[in-house]
């Protein structure tokens, strides 16, 4: 399968944008993780709303296939979505350097911070959040989506006790 992904020109330092507004829009305040392909922060719209940015590295850059996969999933994805399913406000992965995806920021950890604060999950919770996730999952295949990031870091604890998710990415 090709990759969707396509080299491009141009280098940062990680967490190099702290602090910065990007493209007018949002400010970056603090790098929640990264990885090959892009720098996740929480930051702040300039209306004030929490978010969480994706900020793709500058050696990569999303091919005209995964731009238009990304707008067709916005479209199939129209609001009003399920509290468990992040909405998105704003992207640029084609005119922008460095591209990024900004979306809704949930209220709780991610599934990855939680596990590594607590350790291993007791059972009735690990099903709880399971099923939430399998939910918000089923979900957006019923609207024709493919969620195609699920880890531990896009799956977002919102009540631990409910056993309520929010799916980023």
């Amino acid at each position: 399968m090709p990759s969707r992904w396509r080299a491009s020109s141009g280098s940062r330092e990680p967490a190099q944008l702290l602090g910065q507004t990007l493209h007018g829009i949002v400010k970056l305040e603090s790098l929640l993780y990264k990885d090959a392909l892009a720098e996740r922060y929480a930051g702040r719209l300039l209306d004030n709303t929490s978010v969480k940015v994706t900020v793709f590295n500058q050696a990569f850059s999303p091919d005209a296939e995964r731009i238009s996969s990304l707008v067709t999933t916005k479209t199939l994805l129209d609001e009003p979505l399920p509290a468990a399913i992040a909405a998105t406000h704003a992207w640029d992965l084609g005119e922008s350097d460095p591209g990024y995806i900004i979306e809704g920021l949930a209220a709780g950890p991610s599934l990855r911070v939680l596990i590594d604060e607590r350790g291993k999950l007791d059972w009735r919770t690990a099903i709880k959040l399971t099923c939430s996730t399998a939910r918000a999952l089923e979900w957006m295949d019923n609207q024709g989506v493919t969620h195609r990031l699920l880890q531990p870091d896009t799956v977002s604890i919102t009540n631990i006790k409910k056993g309520t998710v929010h799916l980023g990415e």
